[in-house]
């Protein structure tokens, strides 16, 4: 159901106030130097249950049942990018902490963007190499210190739903680092909001699939194109097979309350 012009700007009100609501708190709680790892995953936990609880969406998590073992590796989340809320879907369906390389454009926003450097996300100017060969060095550093990194590898968000052509940044990274690489597949959230258009749809159900993890030690430099291949393979899988709730699934449409 689409949402009418009222619920449409009750919502796009509330989006605004619960970002600057955690952007304020984790700029607040730096500047006293209090601010610590934790709470950004807990304001980050409760932002995405509120932005998912404004357009009553409902999320099924197919997780990957295979034992996964990230201890001492660094952790490199890659998925496709359908929808702003790509980001609050995520944030339920991964676990621990987890921060993403975003766009330049991002940061410049009044507030959010501070609040965003302060709570450890990066800033990648694409237009800009010398600045990302300086943010991918950054989030080197952020997974060396126990952070998990999402990476959008289209780069973009695709209107048509399909895959979009990989960059290569977030794979040369993953094999500087010897990174495990878990590809995930997003289903739904275009049509929650699609890409390039303010249109916003309620009740709608979003699928997130965790694929197998992909150790990049078993891959050299000359073979990203290969490890490239690999990933969009299992991201193209997930998002193209019929899934439906399963034993194996979880469900996740849950409000919680704001960290102390």
């Amino acid at each position: 159901m689409k949402a009418n012009p009222l619920k449409f700007s009750i919502i796009c009100l509330k989006v605004i106030f619960f970002t600057a609501k955690i952007s304020l708190i984790t700029l607040y709680k730096s500047y006293r130097h209090t601010f610590t790892r934790e709470n950004g995953n807990q304001l980050m936990q409760y932002w995405s249950d509120k932005m998912l609880k404004l357009v009553n969406l409902h999320l099924i998590i197919h997780p990957n049942n295979e034992p996964l073992n990230t201890e001492n590796r660094a952790c490199i989340y890659m998925s496709n990018h359908l929808s702003l809320f790509d980001i609050p879907v995520l944030y339920k369906a991964i676990p621990g902490t987890l921060r993403m390389v975003a766009k330049k454009e991002l940061f410049n926003t009044p507030i959010w963007g501070q609040g965003m450097k302060a709570g450890e996300f990066i800033m990648l100017d694409r237009q800009n190499s010398k600045q990302s060969i300086t943010a991918l060095k950054l989030a080197r550093k952020k997974m060396q210190s126990g952070i998990k990194i999402w990476i959008s590898p289209e780069g973009t968000r695709s209107v048509s739903g399909e895959l979009l052509n990989f960059k290569k940044g977030g794979f040369l990274l993953a094999l500087q680092t010897n990174a495990i690489i878990i590809p995930v597949g997003i289903r739904g959230t275009d049509q929650v909001m699609q890409a390039k258009s303010l249109d916003i749809y309620l009740n709608q159900q979003v699928e997130v699939s965790l694929g197998n993890a992909i150790d990049t030690n078993g891959y050299s430099v000359k073979e990203i194109r290969q490890l490239m291949s690999d990933v969009k393979q299992q991201i193209y899988n997930s998002i193209s097979s019929s899934k439906s709730s399963s034993d194996n699934s979880s469900s996740d449409n849950s409000s919680g309350g704001l960290p102390s």
